[in-house]
């Protein structure tokens, strides 16, 4: 039990040298950057549709409504899930 404090106040000790040298990144600044990533990502996903259909355009309307509309719908379930912490698998769901 000695031997785990002395292993513990070592660990700690060694966690505020750290921060005092600057080794570690303050958790609002992760927070921050990481928010910023996330709204990049979520941004150029929900343009997806929209790009591909710019692609497909020498394709029929309603071909390219379908492709826009299937990537828009996958891509909302995948962003929704992701969301409410699960894992999205991309699988249709059973028509009833």
């Amino acid at each position: 039990a000695e031997a785990d404090l002395k292993e513990a106040k070592a660990a700690q000790e060694r966690i505020k040298l750290g921060v005092t040298k600057e080794e570690y990144i303050p958790a609002c600044e992760i927070q921050s950057e990481l928010a910023r990533l996330l709204g990049n990502l979520k941004k150029s996903l929900l343009t997806m549709g929209h790009n591909i259909a710019s692609d497909l355009a020498g394709l029929s309307p309603e071909v390219v409504t379908i492709a826009k509309n299937e990537v828009d719908k996958r891509i909302n379930d995948a962003l929704l899930e992701l969301s409410e912490g699960r894992l999205y698998r991309g699988r249709k769901k059973a028509k009833k």
